[in-house]
């Protein structure tokens, strides 16, 4: 588990870009996700920040959503889901 603080967008791409990992939140909340890639345009009410793009089927071509390195507290490398559990996430969107 590393602590976002101490990581930088090429830092992020090179460890965890297309993997599948798992993010916790500052506010607590933990997802599993599958990150697209990783940049540094998405946008708040505020400014312009980096963010990793993520979906929960796997596919590296393409991204549901963003969070923004400001909201994550920690990440780490996780194992694939087993396809039946990404078959069934695709049923329920």
């Amino acid at each position: 588990m590393v602590k976002m603080s101490k990581l930088n967008e090429r830092q992020v791409a090179n460890n965890f870009g297309w993997s599948w990992v798992t993010v916790k939140l500052i506010s607590g909340k933990t997802m599993k996700v599958y990150i697209a890639g990783v940049d540094s345009d998405y946008e708040t009410k505020d400014a312009i920040e980096e963010a990793i793009y993520y979906n929960v089927d796997g596919a590296k071509d393409y991204a549901v959503d963003a969070i923004p390195f400001s909201q994550i507290d920690t990440i780490e490398l996780a194992k694939p889901p087993k396809k039946k559990n990404i078959e069934a996430k695709k049923r329920l969107a």
